[in-house]
């Protein structure tokens, strides 16, 4: 038989380990004024990269919430380890919104 504060420690456990927070990437960063048109196009293409890993993130959280919510309906604890956070969906604005920055740097150094 299993002890209610063990219990209640185990659950308090798995809805700690529920999703991570969001990490978005800063849309004005300090050394913008000192970009070069190569370092543009260097942190241009490296933002795609991020930007293609994380949608593929973004499908596998998807993926594996649906898992646990079909698990939840049965048992309730998998519910537990869904990830309702959105930190993908963060993280893909802030990248977006970090390329229209460095857009707009492009014109302003007419690269």
């Amino acid at each position: 038989m299993i002890k209610i504060p063990l219990l209640i420690f185990i659950i308090l456990n798995l809805v700690s380990c529920a999703g991570t927070g969001p990490n978005p990437t800063r849309v004005y960063q300090f050394d913008d004024k000192d970009l070069t048109c190569s370092d543009i196009l260097n942190e241009f293409d490296s933002i795609l990269i991020d930007l293609n890993i994380n949608l593929d993130n973004n499908k596998q959280t998807r993926k594996k919430n649906i898992s646990y919510y079909i698990a939840g309906q049965l048992l309730l604890i998998p519910t537990l380890g869904m990830d309702v956070t959105g930190s993908n969906e963060i993280k893909k604005r802030s990248l977006v919104m970090r390329l229209e920055r460095l857009e707009e740097l492009s014109k302003i150094n007419n690269c």
